[in-house]
């Protein structure tokens, strides 16, 4: 599964596959699809029924996970793509412009289409 996204003005390619959560987990120590459900489950404890948080600091909290784990998704896949991108704290630093919510709904859909594929093989 491919995607593309804007960075710097310039087109990023993505590649979400089983390879990805490899780089993932090597890069993060964690587990990607773990790391996913873990940002829903924190995200279902702590809203209330119209989906706003508890308090302001639950909803920064949340906000913090989610692009972190949004930006080592990304990053993740973006890697799959491209071998010789850089270091995830490099790649992050080099960052100036990017349309987050297109990113992250991106990676979103690519996330999605990989699990489905993670499913077959069980």
């Amino acid at each position: 599964m491919f995607g593309e996204i804007k960075i710097n003005e310039k087109s990023v390619k993505l590649k979400a596959s089983l390879l990805s959560q490899l780089i993932y987990k090597q890069a993060f120590g964690k587990d990607m699809l773990v790391d996913v459900i873990a940002l829903d489950e924190y995200r279902k404890e702590n809203a209330e029924s119209e989906g706003k948080f508890k308090s302001n600091t639950m909803a920064m909290e949340y906000s913090y996970m989610a692009k972190n784990i949004t930006y080592q998704i990304m990053w993740a896949f973006a890697k799959t793509a491209d071998e010789n991108i850089t270091s995830f704290e490099n790649w992050l630093d080099e960052i100036e412009d990017i349309d987050y919510s297109n990113a992250e709904k991106v990676c979103g859909n690519l996330l999605d289409a990989m699990t489905k594929i993670d499913r077959k093989n069980e």
